[in-house]
């Protein structure tokens, strides 16, 4: 650790031990010390190491990725280079194994035993690779499996109390627990472990089965015993130890030794916790969740843009600069560690126990959408509803629109115009901070025409909504008898178009841009008085001047004819 009189002043993260600082973190590079001592120089050795981050984002295809892994440009090399992949707490997939290049399930026991454990790491929803210990470059396959149960970004973690047993030489035990009320079983803290003289030792080995599991620790030690002098000469025991997390409901343990092998074990359950604010996470703890348990912890983890600020305890103290640290906690020490995307607070170790309301802060990245219609055009006063989220955002006259999603799972979006859904997204994976959301709002033209096909200016057409009954809007044809209702949202219309006292509408249905003609019954107006005659009045005064005209020709041929017969008889 660091010496006595070093003390950090500019830095993000510390990992602290009994009060002992061994490490400082910095995410933008910077870190400053100072020192307690009053005059000269002092002299201490310090690792320095930084780390080169790439981020990508890939679909899993099929229940599976691909990524191909390659040797990183100079200065670098395989020794620097670690992969690590991650599904998001709510995703409906969990891991099951990764493939290497050379055909390797490194999800096995047998071939993460090959490697130091620190090569190969697994959990439900994270791996982890280091090159550093003999991994080779090429395609990795990482396999997944959809399941029903959700892992909550929030949860308790419980740890019940440690389990002894023993396998007998050359055979194999199963172990499982049962659940317990309100909780989900998780999975265990495995140790296997044996101490045996130095005589008794032989080859063999250990074997776990699960349905996944991560080797962890490895320890191999002779151990010698004796008196101060060679009353009793000494005697040398074999030690070893190794240590595995596992994910499930059981294990089994294979012991091939000619001894018996030792298995302590701890049964860890978790149950969701916590309540979700724009500023955070609120969660409450009480004597009640914590009975019947050894340690406890509350455990965040966040999707990416979602970046842990600080921990505040019951008793108000704030933490935010430790990573895997231990602190002292009423004679005991407190595990602790707080991340950008995620932290663990120890709440409960043995019958230390600290109740109340924990807050956890953080900043959310906002999410920008900006709406368009049909066209691409700027779609304002747009209301966006996002499911689980009490808050209505609505887009300005640019049409972006700023949300805080600030609660972790699949984003549901919901996009309002004029009254009407236009659009629903779903994101599943926010991946980008701006989307181009283009809403279902379509163009109507309407042409107006007479009987004989001629525009008919002035004419009123009116727009109905057939979901409300009620008028959506109103507009008046131009010269040629057109008119354009710019940005209406989809869905079932009734047009209506009238021009004096003759009217006449037709239904449309807008689910694209659409032009429509619609003939109101004119077959003329009548100059000076601009009143329309229909078609049947028209044909009316036809016939009426038709008939006029007949009657005047014939009394008109009377004439003549009576006028000749007075001519004769005189």
């Amino acid at each position: 650790g660091f010496p006595k009189t070093i003390v950090p002043i500019l830095y993000d993260k510390k990992s602290e031990i009994n009060g002992k600082v061994f490490s400082l973190l910095s995410y933008n590079g910077s870190i400053k010390l100072s020192t307690s001592i009053s005059s000269g120089n002092l002299t201490f050795l310090a690792t320095i190491k930084t780390v080169y981050v790439k981020r990508t984002w890939l679909p899993i295809m099929d229940r599976n990725i691909e990524i191909l892994v390659e040797s990183p440009e100079p200065p670098f090399s395989l020794k620097n280079l670690t992969l690590k992949i991650s599904v998001d707490n709510f995703a409906p997939y969990e891991i099951v194994d990764v493939i290497s290049p050379d055909g390797k399930h490194l999800v096995r026991p047998e071939i993460q035993e090959k490697y130091p454990p620190q090569a190969i790491g697994f959990d439900l929803k994270h791996v982890s690779l280091s090159f550093k210990y003999g991994l080779k470059i090429g395609k990795y396959k990482i396999l997944f499996r959809m399941v029903d149960r959700k892992l909550p970004n929030a949860f308790i973690i419980c740890e019940e109390n440690f389990f002894n047993d023993t396998v007998a030489p050359r055979s194999e035990k199963a172990f499982s627990v049962k659940d317990k009320n309100g909780l989900q079983h998780l999975g265990y803290i495995v140790i296997v472990y044996s101490l045996v003289p130095e005589y008794m030792n032989s080859y063999g080995n250990v074997y776990i089965n699960a349905t996944l599991m991560d080797y962890v620790h490895l320890e191999h030690k002779t151990i010698t015993v004796g008196s101060i002098t060679y009353l009793i000469p000494p005697i040398e025991f074999e030690f070893w130890t190794k240590a595995f997390v596992v994910f499930g409901s059981w294990f089994k343990i294979k012991n091939d030794y000619k001894y018996p092998i030792n298995v302590l074990y701890i049964p860890v359950s978790f149950k969701e916790a916590g309540k979700w604010t724009p500023q955070g996470l609120e969660v409450e703890i009480n004597d009640l969740d914590l009975k019947g348990y050894l340690f406890a912890y509350i455990v965040v983890q966040l999707p990416a843009y979602g970046h842990i600020r600080e921990i505040v305890t019951p008793n108000g103290e704030i933490l935010s600069k430790y990573k895997n640290s231990k602190l002292s906690w009423g004679g005991v020490k407190r595990s602790l560690s707080v991340l950008d995307d995620e932290a663990y607070i120890q709440v409960k170790y043995n019958n230390i126990s600290d109740p109340g309301l924990y807050t956890v802060n953080i900043s959310w990245d906002p999410l920008y959408i900006k709406t368009v219609d049909s066209k691409d055009r700027v779609l304002s006063n747009v209301e966006l509803r996002v499911e689980g989220i009490d808050t209505i955002f609505l887009t300005d006259e640019s049409g972006w629109g700023i949300l805080k999603v600030y609660k972790p799972g699949i984003i549901n979006i919901t996009a309002i115009y004029k009254g009407k859904t236009v659009q629903e997204l779903q994101i599943k994976t926010l991946i980008s901070r701006q989307i181009v959301l283009r809403c279902k709002v379509y163009d109507l033209k309407v042409t107006v025409q007479t009987m004989l096909n001629q525009g008919l200016s002035d004419a009123e057409v009116t727009l109905i909504d057939k979901d409300t009954g009620e008028v959506f809007e109103t507009a008046i044809t131009d010269k040629n008898g057109e008119t354009i209702f710019i940005q209406i949202p989809h869905g079932e219309y009734e047009v209506q178009g009238s021009y004096k006292r003759i009217s006449n509408s037709m239904k449309v249905n807008m689910d694209d841009n659409k032009e429509i003609l619609l003939k109101l019954n004119i077959v003329l107006i009548i100059p000076f008085f601009n009143t329309p005659l229909t078609l049947e009045e028209t044909a009316g005064i036809s016939l009426a001047f038709t008939s006029i005209l007949l009657a005047t020709k014939f009394m008109r041929k009377r004439k003549i004819e009576d006028y000749d017969e007075e001519d004769i008889e005189n």
